[in-house]
């Protein structure tokens, strides 16, 4: 893989049943967990918070991606 090919593949479930969300809290230091680069998301509010009731899935077939070198 490099940054002109990338994987997708199919991931099938179940619909999930949703719940809403009362209140939340994020406790990450994302910095120290993803690098850096992610440092940013520690000031950052989410567009959306959501809880699902989740299920096993399966992972159908792989698709290679591939953009034109430029």
């Amino acid at each position: 893989m490099n940054e002109n090919v990338t994987n997708e593949y199919e991931v099938t479930h179940p619909k999930w049943r949703q719940y809403e969300v009362q209140s939340y809290e994020i406790a990450v230091e994302f910095g120290s967990v993803y690098g850096t680069d992610f440092e940013f998301l520690n000031t950052m509010k989410p567009a959306s918070v959501l809880l699902a009731e989740g299920s096993e899935i399966t992972v159908e077939s792989k698709n290679t991606i591939k953009e034109d070198a430029k």
